[in-house]
């Protein structure tokens, strides 16, 4: 979770090994990676919907927010076809983008944070 003015991100963090299979292209491996990531950008979509319409909650006040955010951020950059996880949710001061699955490298890109 961070913040920058009235901006939330929130970020869920899924492990996803490099292997030597995945290197490989092994198709049952690399699917299997690539349906990881549709299914966790799926539910976080539906966390980030929760959250906007309803920003406040039991144990929980976001109204102070206008927009909520949400990534899913991997390891390293895997093989995902085109769709809903490879759609840019938002771009940087620099124009870096900010997709809504995205690797260690390209969030920390996006943060602002790979060159320190």
């Amino acid at each position: 979770m961070g913040e920058r003015g009235d901006t939330l991100l929130i970020v869920s963090c899924k492990s996803r090994p490099y292997t030597p299979c995945y290197d490989a292209g092994d198709h049952k491996t690399v699917r299997n990676g690539a349906t990881l990531v549709q299914r966790a950008v799926a539910q976080w979509e539906e966390v980030v919907a929760t959250l906007t319409k309803q920003p406040v909650g039991a144990n929980y006040d976001l109204s102070r927010y206008r927009r909520i955010l949400g990534t899913v951020c991997i390891p390293h950059t895997p093989y995902t076809p085109l769709g809903r996880a490879t759609e840019i949710i938002d771009a940087n001061d620099e124009g870096q983008p900010l997709r809504a699955a995205n690797s260690y490298e390209e969030l920390a890109a996006w943060l602002g944070a790979s060159d320190r």
